[in-house]
C-alpha cells in the first residue's frame, strides 16, 4: 500500500514491479547561503530512504553526506 504522500512513493519500472518493492523516498535540497567569493555555491539534492520528519533530521542526513565527501577527498 503506498504511503499517504504519493510524491514520495516511487515504483519500479513496469516490467519489474512484481519482483521489486516500491520505495518511499525523501529528497533533501540544500543550498549554501554564505558562499566564498572564490567558488560556486554548494547545491545538493540528496535522495534517501531514511525517514526525515524535521529540519533537524534533514540536517543530520546532510552532515552524514558531508562526512562522506570529506572521507573521499582524504583518500585522494
Amino acid at each position: 500500500m503506498p504511503p499517504a504522500d504519493p510524491a514520495r512513493f516511487i515504483l519500479p519500472p513496469i516490467g519489474k514491479q512484481k519482483r521489486y518493492p516500491a520505495l518511499d523516498l525523501t529528497i533533501v535540497h540544500a543550498q549554501e547561503q554564505e558562499v566564498p567569493e572564490n567558488r560556486s555555491p554548494i547545491d545538493w539534492k540528496l535522495i534517501t530512504d531514511l525517514p526525515i520528519t524535521s529540519l533537524e533530521e534533514a540536517t543530520e542526513k546532510l552532515q552524514w553526506y558531508a562526512l562522506r565527501w570529506k572521507a573521499l577527498l582524504q583518500k585522494s
